[in-house]
């Protein structure tokens, strides 16, 4: 089975240099450990600039905005920004007949990850954080074609918006479903950021000082 990458993107206008910056990092590590049918970017308002004939945008109008926006009632949606990304990179896999791999616009991922996911052999995989919700990790995770209108009626099925039922706490509900077809991340790191750097390794929210060390591995 063939398998796209997506992320979202987002860039404030005080932030374009520094996330595109990012990006370009983002991209050069992502093609260098993996070799995806599409890297599907869904971006809201500014598009990064890329030279790669493996990206394609998606660009949204409207942006539903962060879970911290929803908490602090600047935007009153049932799904925030992540969840509405993830729904429609869900769709979109789904349309292209590819499994569906998701890895976050702050995240970096070293080694052979996409076959040590496959090897697993399960339809529905995502990380384990100290520092996460429900030690729910979901910078990097993946959903097996066949599981994908599963993830989605299960995810649209729970009557709670995002603020009531975190996005992460809605992974835990449907792991906790489909045990048998679910299988936590074997390596680390995510948001934990203490990096061995034993292949393969991914982290999120990544300070400069290990960015320096981690980028050109």
């Amino acid at each position: 089975m063939d398998y796209n990458i997506y992320t979202g993107f987002h860039a404030e206008d005080n932030t374009i240099k520094e996330k595109q910056e990012f990006f370009d990092i983002w991209l050069k590590n992502t093609l260098k450990y993996t070799s995806p049918k599409k890297i599907i970017i869904i971006s809201t308002g500014f598009i990064p600039k890329f030279n790669s004939d493996k990206v394609s945008v998606i660009n949204l109008e409207y942006n539903l905005g962060h879970i911290g926006q929803q908490l602090d009632g600047i935007k009153n949606h049932y799904y925030c920004g992540w969840s509405g990304h993830i729904l429609l990179s869900a769709i979109h896999a789904y349309n292209s007949n590819v499994d569906f791999f998701y890895k976050e616009q702050d995240c970096l991922a070293f080694g052979d990850w996409i076959n040590r996911i496959y090897g697993y052999g399960c339809d529905f995989s995502f990380g384990y954080c100290n520092n996460a919700p429900y030690n729910t990790e979901q910078s990097l995770f993946f959903i097996r074609n066949a599981f994908l209108l599963t993830f989605m009626k299960e995810y649209m099925s729970i009557q709670s918006n995002d603020i009531r039922t975190l996005p992460e706490y809605k992974f835990k509900i449907i792991e906790d479903k489909h045990r048998n077809l679910t299988q936590r991340l074997d390596f680390g790191y995510g948001r934990d950021n203490i990096i061995s750097f034993n292949l393969p390794f991914y982290a999120q929210h990544i300070d400069k000082l290990t960015l320096k060390e981690i980028k050109d591995i």
